[in-house]
């Protein structure tokens, strides 16, 4: 409030006027004063109300709904490509109903609050609930994008099992999903996980194109607890009051074939719980079923675990059966641990409809297995029929559940009988073996960890994909083949059978970031098949596991090895290109005694059969160069592609006896167990000299052998097997293994074998020791199927004793299968010099590679030898160190050197947490010739650039590659974003994000912008999204900074998941900030000069006041005006101006504005503002110009004549005011206000 003249005059004359009021008068006054301001405030509620709804109605419409992106987008918002999409009807009905209500709420007028809430609540959540039906064109494969079937939801199948059924065999109802005629629809079950953990049951779907699925529902359910189970069996569900009962167990016969007609099948199965009636097999049967614990009133609680369901037809029944791993606490107690039974679940549908209803028969323990502590074990598990194959002849095909056992050591097949509901045999009677017709029942064709088995048949062998055992988190899946036509084996591992593709999902270390689930028969006749696995969303990270996603992608057979191949966004028109490739014919040699001989002698072209057919074809063959020492021990495997045929690998291999050997040493074998490769590279090694034995423990007589001590320092590996791989030392704790040898001069090359016997990431240095002097050295990691160090070339310059030494550097003492020592010939070459640093190159540009490299001969002697670099373009990724090959003139040893590829047109590259320096930005800051914006490679803001975030951490802050080092939110544990600012010039910029997520996270990630004269939504000033995980991630987008002045750009990330986002790097490609650019300028203000005014004239603050920033241009429009001018009286008032950039830097103005009376003639005519002395203390004191401070309100004005008058007018109401306090003349207004009265 102004203490003008005006107002202290009223103010009298309230006091007065209060004064003479009758006590009555004043409390009315008051209460009609104080109704008055309720009803107003009443009325602004209600217009916020209804303003409130009006703005929910406005964005709920209909044409509002938006679908999910047709295609893969990093930002999550899309699903598989489609070419129509429509609302779902019934919840596009209750949209409608809700905006409805919500009209008719606000045209009512009547309405109070809570109905007007709870109308746009009712709106928002109708609206958010529109479910959208999608014609899918294509497969999303390893993107991974989330699917809808075909009322809208989310596809809920986790642990699928698929099977391509006969149309026939459907209801009559379902049998025109065959769209396409050709006799056959896909039937598929999974674990509904629409409550995270939480078993619902299984759900069944419906497919004629492998992409559009029509959702059956839950073929058989589970009960959430106690409560929901009395309503069951009261009524609610027809399947449990029906079958579950002991009436019916006794009769039924589903249950009698399992059970004995007198229950005593499992009377004496300790491992099916000795069951020897039929209320013990309900209540247990039941127990299976309990989804949440006690009375279900918990939520989170869960009890039953429901997995990996599968499916069949059976032709004894003609009904179908589903089994899966039924596992939860044990019968009758709660708190034990969710996976404590470990058992088999079986269910039959009551009818012949695949879709169910299905009633349960119950779960059991299977075949006997290794551990007889705890016999039958069945968890992960696939179900397989072996169509036309008949062995036990009990009139229907045979089927089989597989499955893992033994705490998932071992994987276990075991067949089932006629029925398919049961084992073919009780668990007493069970016989192990791989021959069903001679009575064996079960085989383990696994012993080392395997789960998630997905069995299929081509051209007589049968294949198994399997992962390990990792929890959640994916890792590389194998396959192995059967030795013969019988499904119970044996089996031979093979290794990965994922190819490597270009994305960061598409890596064979983790199997596409999946796990195996099913291999899907699309053209089985034709070796056609397909693999379908899950992508986990691991609910032990906090991730929502109803929400894993599905990956299916092409597999082709090629030599009767399987491929997965990498594919995304996918249509399965044209699967012929698939089908699977035999060679034959090809003539193709099996040994030799070098690799080059082999690769000179590579024919162009190969005889192949396509598709199972008898016809020979000639394709094209691309070999790919071999890289490695030319005269290796043991195989080596040949790749090469098929150009004709969507570049389908094919490899075979090769035994490699090198000639020049000099010591082949099988370690830990005997003259009784010496393997097929020592006995042949005896007779192609004329000057071996350990060619009348393959080990021995080392003598000065002997010349060679073992120096380390059996029993005291290794112990042997026990095996039957006899492969160079398979026998072998291992070292007690602590120790070292040791081999010596005495060798006449001369240079040598030694190689090592191992083979990782158990299951540990051992790091293992294998060493040359001449005099207590390490010669030479090298590491490997062993892998379980067997791999052989790099070479060590050494030269003796007289006969000498050398030490063969194996060392563990960590992950486990050390192990060894085999030493191979080779002579060279003087002029071989022994290495090749690696070109040095990592050359960084712009894109469009070559990295500038030498055209000849230098190599050492064996003699000791060097020269140069041309180099051809094999560099592929699309396995480069901007700005990642990449190392590349090449193949040397003369040699079968690889040139290397690193690569890195850069943008052009850069005028930033952050190289976030590389500190003053990085080796990234150093290239590049001589690439640019030191033009680039940023001085360092990372810093803290400092009114041009650099990271403005406040709570966060720093990962690999000395590593080399910009992917490594970076930043992460939430240093402290709380959610948080990053945020960095950036001085930007006029025109368009590409501004581009590399990530790296080190936790191997789905991070999804929002990048936002913001400067001056831009909203502050996030959301309005999106740049763009990504999808940050365990890969190399690029996001980009692009900014227009207007014409005229470079602006401070704020760069925001954030995501979801975990404490929020992770950074590594920023690059940014446009016009370099308009300089030269002056640090630690502030704004400035014009304009704001003191002014005169004529009283009763406008006068607007802003008029003529300006800002300008050097760095940002124009600020006019953020500056703040405080107090304002009443022109109506004369006097002086004090206007304050304040300004600030986007880099914290702030100016201020104060302007003194002087109302002047009409024609300056008035007797109180201000003074001069110039002249501040002239305003007396109390009157104006302590007013000072432009950033001087002031002592009174800002704006405030006091006049310097008639203060006599106006003071006694003052004075005059506080004493009115205090007698009507003393009188009590207030507290009765008060109490009158109270009650009501007036």
């Amino acid at each position: 409030m102004k203490l003008n003249r005006r107002n202290i005059l009223g103010f009298a004359a309230a006091v007065v006027a209060l004064a003479l009021l009758s006590p009555g008068s004043a409390a009315m006054a008051v209460q009609e004063k104080t109704e008055q301001s309720g009803s107003a405030g009443f009325s602004r509620l209600k217009t916020a109300q209804d303003d409130d709804l009006r703005t929910i109605l406005d964005t709920t419409r209909v044409e509002d709904l938006q679908p999910l992106a047709s295609g893969h987008r990093s930002d999550d918002q899309s699903t598989a490509p489609y070419d129509h999409v429509e609302p779902n009807k019934d919840d596009v009905d209750r949209l409608k109903h809700a905006r409805s209500v919500a009209e008719g709420v606000l045209a009512s007028g009547s309405a109070d609050e809570g109905e007007k809430d709870r109308a746009g609540k009712d709106l928002k959540q109708a609206f958010a609930a529109v479910r959208f039906i999608y014609h899918y064109t294509a497969v999303t494969g390893t993107n991974g994008d989330r699917i809808f079937d075909n009322k809208g939801d989310l596809l809920q199948t986790h642990g699928a099992g698929i099977q391509r059924v006969s149309a026939a065999l459907l209801p009559a109802a379902d049998r025109g999903l065959d769209a396409d005629g050709d006799g056959y629809v896909y039937v598929m079950c999974g674990e509904d996980k629409t409550d995270g953990l939480i078993a619902h049951g299984v759900r069944i779907y419906y497919s004629d194109d492998l992409c559009n699925w029509v959702d059956k529902g839950l073929g058989f359910q589970t009960y959430q607890g106690d409560k929901d189970l009395a309503g069951k069996l009261a009524g609610s569900d027809r399947v449990y009051q029906r079958y579950y009962n002991v009436a019916n167990l006794e009769s039924d016969p589903d249950y009698t074939n399992i059970y004995g007609q007198d229950f005593k099948a499992f009377s004496t199965d300790t491992s099916n719980a000795n069951i020897s009636g039929p209320q013990q097999a309900l209540d247990y049967l039941l127990w299976d079923l309990k989804a949440l614990k006690g009375d279900g009133s918990d939520p989170k609680k869960s009890s039953c675990v429901f997995e990996r369901p599968k499916m069949v037809y059976s032709p004894t029944t003609k009904r179908w059966v589903i089994w899966f791993h039924a596992d939860g606490p044990r019968y009758g107690n709660e708190a034990t641990a969710t996976y404590s039974k470990a058992k088999a679940g079986v269910a039959i549908s009551e009818g012949s409809d695949p879709a169910g209803p299905y009633k349960y028969l119950g779960s059991f323990r299977m075949s006997p297995g290794a551990n007889a502590g705890n016999p039958g074990m069945a968890r992960d598990m696939n179900l397989y029929v072996d169509s036309g194959k008949d062995q036990n002849h009990d009139g229907v095909d045979d089927a089989y559940l597989v499955y893992s056992s033994n705490e998932n050591r071992d994987l276990t097949i075991s067949l089932l009988d006629k029925t398919y509901t049961k084992l073919v045999e009780p668990n007493a009677r069970q016989q192990k073996g791989v021959d069903v017709s001679a009575g064996d029942t079960y085989n383990i064709v696994a012993s080392n960890s395997k789960e998630s088995p997905a069995p299929f048949k081509w051209n007589g062998r049968y294949y198994i994909i399997y992962s390990g055992t990792t929890g959640w988190a994916p890792n590389e899946n194998k396959y192995a083949i059967s030795q013969g036509d019988d499904f119970l084996g044996p089996y031979s591992e093979v290794g990965t059978p994922f190819v490597k593709g270009e994305r960061w999902n598409q890596n064979p270390a983790n199997s596409f970031s999946t796990q195996s689930s099913s291999v899907i028969p699309y053209d089985p006749a034709h070796g056609v098949f397909l693999y379908w696995g899950d992508r986990w969303f691991n609910p032990d990270t906090g991730n929502d596991i109803s929400q894993s996603r599905y990956v299916m992608t092409p597999m082709q057979l090629v030599n009767g090895h399987v491929q997965v191949l990498p594919a995304a966004d996918w249509k399965l028109s044209g699967m012929d290109k698939y089908q699977a490739i035999d060679v034959v014919n090809a003539n193709l040699p099996t040994e030799s005694s070098s690799v080059s001989r082999i690769v000179a002698a590579l024919p162009k072209s190969l005889g192949i059969r396509v598709g199972g057919q008898t016809a020979i074809r000639q394709a094209t063959v691309n070999w790919e160069p071999y890289f490695g020492t030319d005269r290796p021990y043991g195989q080596v495997t040949f790749k090469g592609k098929l150009p004709e045929y969507q570049n389908a690998p094919i490899s075979f291999t090769a035994s490699i006896y090198p000639e020049n050997s000099r010591l082949f040493i099988d370690a830990g074998s005997a003259p009784s167990n010496e393997s097929s490769y020592y006995r042949k590279l005896k007779t192609k090694a004329p000057r071996l000299m350990n060619a009348d034995r393959s080990d021995q423990e080392y003598t000065a007589q002997g010349k060679w052998g073992l120096s380390s001590r059996i029993g005291s320092d290794v112990e042997a590996y026990e095996t039957s097997q006899n492969g160079i791989y398979e026998t072998g030392y291992w070292a007690k704790s602590g120790k070292d293994i040791r081999y010596q040898a005495d060798l006449p001069a001369g240079t040598y090359t030694v190689q090592a074998g191992y083979q990782e016997w158990w299951n540990n990431k051992r790091q293992t240095e294998f060493s040359v020791v001449c005099h207590d002097k390490t010669i030479g050295k090298t590491n490997i990691v062993p892998v379980q199927a067997g791999n052989a160090t790099d070479p060590i070339t050494f030269t003796l310059e007289h006969t000498d004793s050398v030490t063969f030494l194996t060392r563990s550097t960590g992950g486990g003492d050390p192990l060894l299968s085999w030493i191979g020592v080779s002579a060279q010939d003087d002029d071989q070459v022994v290495s090749v010099q690696q070109v040095q640093g990592i050359r960084t190159f712009k894109q469009g540009s070559q990295p500038g590679l030498p055209d000849k490299v230098s190599v050492s001969k064996a003699n000791g002697k060097s020269e140069e030898r041309t180099v051809h670099w094999l560099i592929d373009a699309s396995s480069l990724t901007l700005y990642a160190p990449t190392e590349v090959l090449g193949t040397v003139e003369g040699t079968t040893l690889p040139a290397r050197a690193s690569i890195q590829e850069v943008e052009d047109g850069l005028s930033y590259f952050i190289d976030v947490n590389g500190g003053e320096s990085s080796p990234t930005y150093n290239a590049l800051t001589a690439l640019y010739d030191g033009k680039l914006a940023n001085g360092s490679a990372d810093q803290g803001f400092d009114d041009l650039w650099g990271n403005t975030s406040g709570n966060y951490g720093t990962k690999a802050d000395d590593n080399a590659d910009p992917y490594e080092s970076g930043v992460f939110a939430g240093a402290d544990g709380k959610k948080g974003n990053l945020s960095y600012k950036v001085l930007l010039a006029p025109g368009e910029h590409q501004v581009s994000f590399g990530f790296h997520d080190w936790w191997s996270q789905s991070r999804p990630t929002v990048i936002s912008y913001s400067y001056d004269g831009l909203p502050a939504s996030r959301a309005e000033n999106r740049l763009t999204t990504a999808t940050v995980d365990g890969g190399r991630t690029i996001a980009s987008g692009k900014i227009k900074i207007p014409q005229g002045w470079n602006k401070v750009v704020t760069f925001t990330l954030d995501s979801s998941t975990g404490t929020g986002p992770i950074l590594n790097w920023i690059s940014i490609k446009g016009s370099l900030p308009l300089g030269p650019v002056p640090v630690q300028q502030r704004p400035v203000i014009s304009g704001a000069s003191n002014v005169k005014i004529d009283q009763g004239s406008n006068f607007d603050p802003k008029a003529g006041v300006t800002a300008v920033d050097s760095l940002e241009g124009d600020l006019t429009g953020a500056i703040q005006v405080q107090a304002s001018v009443n022109s109506a009286n004369t006097g002086q008032y004090a206007i304050d101006y304040t300004v600030a950039n986007s880099r914290g830097k702030q100016a201020s103005e104060k302007r003194i504005v002087t109302v002047s009376p009409v024609g300056g003639s008035s007797s109180n005519k201000p003074r001069d503002p110039a002249d501040s002395s002239g305003i007396k203390p109390g009157k104006g004191a302590g007013v000072k110009h432009k950033t001087g401070t002031h002592k009174h309100s800002e704006g405030s004005r006091l006049s310097e004549t008639g203060s006599n008058t106006e003071f006694f007018l003052v004075m005059a109401a506080l004493s009115m005011l205090s007698a009507l306090v003393c009188f009590g003349l207030i507290p009765h207004i008060r109490r009158h206000r109270m009650e009501g009265k007036g």
